[in-house]
């Protein structure tokens, strides 16, 4: 929480999220758990990768590419010497009615202050390692894995928008197919006010929109700023994806 005193402001017509208020700015939103604790979202992500085959299958494909043997575990690690990722199968997806489909969680928040970008870098590493072994229809990180919450964008995507080649609301990290960059027009993602570009080897596309997914302090608010202006550029009000505070 740092050194300023944050204060917790929870809004009925947003149930299940607060927003930390500091004086009379908003900052990092935070999950409402069913017990009533909250949990901040800073320094910790989920990557999530949907297909239209099974994840099974698909969990086989990167531990193909390792060298590894996925029998009776469930899941494969991607690491070196100085940062580790598991990803595992995973049929509660942030994206609905999708039950094929592999999940990994970072916290950055475990590492050392001079170990979070090299953790930070290495989980942006195999994010898209597991794009390259596999065939998926769409990879994204997140901050959390579903809002059920009212009158909200609760979800990247849709079963529907993706046979489309399309998603619902940009993440801070998304893993674009071929047909999806033929879709948006490769020049207009591009041009998307994002922090870094990654070619893919199929001729996709890795959009980091920003990377202060790892920061600490006042940096959640530039966060926010910063998908609010992707947000904005697909059309979008940042208050539906809660990326700016709910309007009095």
């Amino acid at each position: 929480m740092g050194d300023v005193l944050r204060q917790p402001v929870v809004f009925d017509e947003r149930v299940g999220i607060i927003w930390w208020r500091i004086g009379s700015n908003y900052d990092c939103p935070a999950l409402v758990t069913e017990y009533g604790a909250s949990i901040k979202m800073k320094g910790y992500w989920f990557g999530q990768f949907i297909y239209d085959h099974n994840a099974e299958e698909a969990l086989s494909e990167v531990a193909e590419s390792l060298g590894q043997n996925v029998s009776g575990k469930g899941w494969v690690r991607i690491s070196d010497d100085q940062w580790s990722t598991k990803f595992t199968t995973r049929s509660s997806l942030a994206v609905p009615n999708m039950e094929n489909g592999l999940h990994t969680s970072v916290d950055l928040s475990q590492s050392p202050d001079e170990g979070v970008e090299t953790h930070f870098e290495g989980a942006l590493a195999a994010m898209k390692q597991v794009y390259e072994a596999t065939d998926p229809l769409y990879g994204y990180g997140i901050r959390h894995t579903r809002l059920n919450v009212p009158n909200a964008i609760n979800s990247p995507t849709t079963r529907e928008a993706i046979a489309d080649n399309q998603i619902v609301a940009p993440t801070w990290l998304m893993l674009f197919t071929p047909e999806m960059v033929e879709e948006y027009g490769r020049d207009w993602l591009l041009d998307l006010p994002a922090d870094r570009f990654e070619d893919l080897s199929d001729g996709g596309l890795m959009i980091i929109c920003t990377e202060h997914i790892a920061s600490t302090s006042g940096e959640g608010k530039q966060f926010l700023d910063d998908m609010a202006e992707i947000d904005r550029v697909f059309g979008l009000d940042p208050v539906e994806t809660f990326n700016k505070p709910p309007r009095k």
